[in-house]
């Protein structure tokens, strides 16, 4: 769901595969400065995915007990 939710925000420098439980996200930039800029971006919303997922795991689990 994660990394579904994270696809509309990669660029042709990143892959992401996922197997079982693990979300692997390779980035290769030519710059530090474009490689750091790119994973705090991919962070950032990362973070905003986790919160929402947890948000509605939680939501749902109370409105059905």
């Amino acid at each position: 769901m994660l990394a579904a939710a994270l696809d509309p925000d990669h660029t042709e420098s990143m892959q992401t595969t996922v197997a079982d439980d693990e979300m692997i996200t390779v980035v290769e930039r030519p710059t530090s400065g474009g490689l750091r800029a790119t994973v705090d971006d991919y962070l950032v919303n990362l973070r905003v995915a986790d919160r929402t997922q947890t948000t509605m795991t939680t939501y749902n689990h109370e409105t059905q007990t």
